[in-house]
Order: C-alpha cells, then structure tokens, then sequence
C-alpha cells in the first residue's frame, strides 16, 4: 500500500512546497484539481513537475466532474481535462485522476468519463470516480466501462462510514445515504461492524484505485484527524482488513484542518502529523499480525 495525503489544506505553504515537504514523510501526494489545473496554466506545470521529481512519489490528482450540464460548466471541465492530459502527455507523472460527482449531473456522467478517457488514452494515469455506483441506475451508467483497466473508484471510509450508519445529515446527497446495493447484508438498527466494511469492498464492481481516509462522528463529514476521540472510524481496523485484502494502490489520507474544523498553520501541521503517524502504526500492526 503507498501511503499518501491530500496536500490542499495546508495554504501557509505553496502547491509545490507542500508536495516537497509532505514527500518526506510519505509516499505519495494528492493534489487538488482546480490548484494542478492553476499550476499548469502559470508556467506550464513545470514547477509541480520539478517538486516532484525532487522527491519522486507517487502523484494523484483529485477533480470534479462538472457541477451542471449546462453548456459554460461542460466546456470549462473540458478545458480543464485538456491541460491535465497535456500536462500528463509532457511529463508522465500522475497515476490516479479522480473525481468527485456533483449532485447535479448524477442522472448522466459518462459522456463526462469518456472525455477523461479519450484524452488520457494510452497514459498509466487511471480515471476514478467517488462515491458513485451506489444504486442499480448509477451502475447502469458505467456499463460501457466494464473491462476497461483504466477506470476504476475511489472510495472514501470517511464517507462510507456515514453511508452505513445511515445517519446522514443531508437526505438530498445520495453520496451520504445508506445504499442497499452497496452493502446488501446490513442490518440498520444494529452496530456497524467489521464485515460491513468488508463487504462493501469486496463486492465493488470496478477495481479501488485509491482510498480516502479520515473520520468523522457517523453523522457529519467533518474530515477529522484520526485521533479525534469523537471519530468513529476504526483506523486499526480499517488497516487490518485493506491489509488482508491485499490492497496495494493508493491510501491518501483526506483529514481537512479547516474545511469543517478551525485549524490552521502549525496546528494542522501538528494534527496531520499524528494523524499519519497513527496511519503508519495501525499499518505496522496489521502486517505484523
């Protein structure tokens, strides 16, 4: 497994040195869609590319599909696809492009998927959509993309966690709803265990490409650090399964000092530092058992 943050929350550094300083202590790095595309349009990435090269970790980029499918939303998404696949064809670097998938255009996103892949044709880079595929309709979507090896998800535990308490804070977001189709043996009511998670994998239809890890107290998305003693994510038993399953791509740690918490400048260094040092022991106990 290649452990990695998403390195976006932590603005008292610029995009690329945070790529350099978070590269010390991981193997990989996720960058933020609308700041790779901001970097790409300044000098022609060429920056990023030389904070990565100096570190050499593994490079993934996190976008979102367009918020509407009106006609100025579509083309300002297909400009942004046609810098990152610039960028790509230039340097070779970015393994996982994936997306969020705005409430809005859930009822029709793969003309949206086919555009990535068309312009991300013959790269390594692997298109990933989050928190998508949740009911019998969503999947139906994908269809056309079954065998393709170049698409796949991502999951994020933070959300799924939500999803299976079923506890949602916001009916109107399928993303946070409990999905029958996701996890078919659940029984609400009753404690979320181990074997739910489990399941969950197991039974996606597409490869995992990447995983987003953080807590949260099973009703809000608050992207905590994983020592938050009100999280409910079990992190130990989250390492022990992806452990067992043999997970080998990429886990990014998505804990967001001032996204849904006050946090900010040394203090967000200092909880995402023990956030990953917490990551890095549960893993070292899972391979030890």
């Amino acid at each position: 497994m290649k452990n990695g943050l998403a390195i976006w929350h932590y603005p008292h550094r610029t995009l690329t040195e945070n790529v350099v300083h978070f590269s010390e202590m991981l193997d990989s790095v996720s960058v933020l869609g609308f700041h790779f595309v901001d970097a790409c349009r300044q000098d022609g990435g060429a920056a990023l590319y030389e904070a990565l090269c100096e570190k050499h970790p593994v490079f993934t980029v996190h976008h979102k599909l367009p918020s509407t499918h009106e006609e100025k939303d579509v083309a300002a998404f297909n400009e942004d696809i046609a810098l990152c696949a610039r960028w790509q064809k230039r340097y070779g670097l970015l393994a996982t492009l994936s997306f969020d998938v705005p409430q809005a255009i859930r009822d029709g996103i793969y003309p949206y998927l086919k555009t990535v892949l068309d312009a991300f044709a013959g790269e390594k880079t692997r298109i990933a959509v989050e928190d998508f595929g949740l009911t019998e309709e969503e999947m139906r979507q994908l269809d056309p993309l079954r065998g393709n090896p170049q698409f796949g998800f991502l999951l994020d535990i933070g959300h799924l966690t939500m999803r299976l308490h079923d506890s949602h804070w916001s009916p109107k977001k399928r993303l946070f709803n409990f999905s029958r189709y996701e996890c078919p043996s659940r029984e609400l009511g009753t404690p979320v265990t181990r074997a739910d998670y489990r399941e969950t994998i197991v039974n996606k239809p597409f490869p995992i490409v990447e995983i987003h890890m953080h807590t949260n107290d099973g009703v809000r998305d608050m992207h905590w650090f994983l020592d938050n003693p009100e999280g409910v994510v079990d992190s130990q038993m989250i390492a022990d399964l992806l452990t067992e399953l043999h997970y080998d791509d990429v886990l990014t740690i998505e804990s967001a000092p001032g996204f849904m918490f006050p946090c900010a400048g040394r203090e967000a260094d200092e909880g995402i530092e023990r956030t990953i040092a917490i990551w890095k022991s549960c893993l070292e106990r899972a391979q030890r058992q």
